[in-house]
């Protein structure tokens, strides 16, 4: 394992989403309203004693839990140090814990939470299968998950524009964007739950250009993501030459578009098997 590139990444998701924690409420409409949709598909009946909000931002997410859960005991933990400062500062959320914490390496103890949610930040982990065994990890037994995540066709048209602009000048195509994973490959990581339900939702955004666009994706964090390697943003030609072909190919009534391929799962953890004889322990 590589941990220099593991810790590169880090760092980057770091300072991303902290630089832009400030205007992130302004900007990041189409997550809020993945959010909403979580909280609809939330059982309001059960008096959850502790949730956990992995990726909580500046604290929308919380906030709704808060309401719809008014005796939960809720933890909230993001990677950004700039997104905790500001979420916990926010004097309508009174009784949630804030962490900076990393999805894949999780400060809670074993079988701790009865309900996790998480929102549109599962795609910027380095590694999906470390990030799934964390969140079966801190879920009590029978207790439930549910996230969203950007799944497979998600700014497919930014792809294929760049490929087609390095095409173009005979240069060596790159990946300029995140390697999103697809529901099917969703399903698989989650085997160890049960009552495991994916959907997928697909929603088509506007923007007055392909700059408008690199803007909004710079100023959600995602920016050093997409273009982290470095090995294009830079390069003038190269942009212009995508520019262009998205243009052509991906423009409606004088703006461009971009996809949000949107992925929704839920299950649950399974019951712990009976202990054995010998009195085996779990580790913590």
């Amino acid at each position: 394992m590589d941990f220099s590139k593991i810790m590169n990444f880090k760092h980057r998701t770091k300072f991303s989403f902290s630089k832009s924690a400030s205007k992130y409420d302004d900007i990041a409409g189409l997550q809020f309203k993945i959010a909403d949709i979580l909280i609809s598909m939330l059982d309001k009946s059960k008096c959850a004693l502790r949730i956990l909000d992995i990726g909580t931002g500046t604290g929308y997410l919380v906030d709704k839990l808060e309401r719809a859960f008014p005796n939960a005991k809720i933890h909230a933990a993001d990677i950004a140090f700039g997104m905790v400062k500001i979420s916990s500062a926010k004097k309508r959320i009174s009784r949630t814990s804030f962490a900076q914490a990393d999805a894949e390496f999780l400060p809670y103890k074993n079988d701790t939470f009865d309900i996790v949610i998480s929102n549109s930040v599962y795609q910027w982990m380095e590694n999906y299968s470390r990030g799934i065994s964390e969140l079966y990890r801190v879920i009590k037994p029978e207790g439930k998950f549910l996230f969203s995540m950007f799944g497979g066709e998600t700014l497919r048209e930014l792809g294929i524009s760049f490929i087609e602009a390095h095409n173009t000048l005979g240069t060596q195509p790159n990946s300029h964007c995140i390697d999103f994973i697809d529901d099917k490959k969703l399903i698989s990581l989650l085997s160890k739950f049960k009552g495991v339900d994916a959907q997928k939702i697909t929603k088509r955004v506007y923007y007055s250009d392909v700059t408008n666009l690199l803007t909004y994706l710079k100023s959600i964090g995602s920016h050093n993501h997409l273009y982290g390697s470095g090995n294009g943003l830079g390069n003038r030609r190269l942009m212009n030459k995508m520019e262009e072909v998205y243009t052509k190919k991906y423009s409606e009534d004088n703006k461009i578009f971009a996809t949000y391929d949107i992925l929704i799962a839920q299950g649950q953890k399974r019951a712990h098997p009976p202990s054995s004889a010998c009195g085996e322990t779990r580790g913590m």
